[in-house]
């Protein structure tokens, strides 16, 4: 099974938005942190590599500016698959859900919740 944690050899955390390292001092809930789950919009160039810009809305006014790697050098993401048999675990409580209402499924998708139950 390949590594799931291949990212802490490029990518540092956490990661303040640029403003807060020309800073000297600030309040530590004036930090704000690199949390992608809470933005809406990334803009990349890949001519700076490793600076990402963060929008809280698509085409928002107001925006991030993060540096996120260790190094600029290039990244080499993982080679091998993670899940051989092309299939993500799905929670046993999710799956035990699918057994219950496995009669109320149209027989159309029957094939595929039938391989997910073995």
């Amino acid at each position: 099974m390949a590594d799931l944690k291949w990212w802490p050899q490029y990518y540092k955390k956490p990661v303040y938005r640029m403003k807060v390292l020309e800073e000297e001092y600030l309040p530590k809930e004036q930090k704000i942190t690199f949390a992608p789950s809470a933005c809406m919009a990334f803009k990349y160039n890949a001519n700076n590599r490793g600076v990402i810009v963060t929008q809280d809305f698509i085409d928002g006014l107001e925006s991030h500016t993060f540096h996120l790697p260790k190094n600029v050098g290039a990244v080499s993401l993982p080679s091998e698959r993670v899940y051989l048999n092309n299939m993500v675990p799905i929670n046993s409580k999710k799956i035990a859900n699918i057994g219950q209402v496995q009669r109320s499924i149209l027989e159309e998708y029957k094939v595929f919740y039938d391989q997910i139950l073995k």
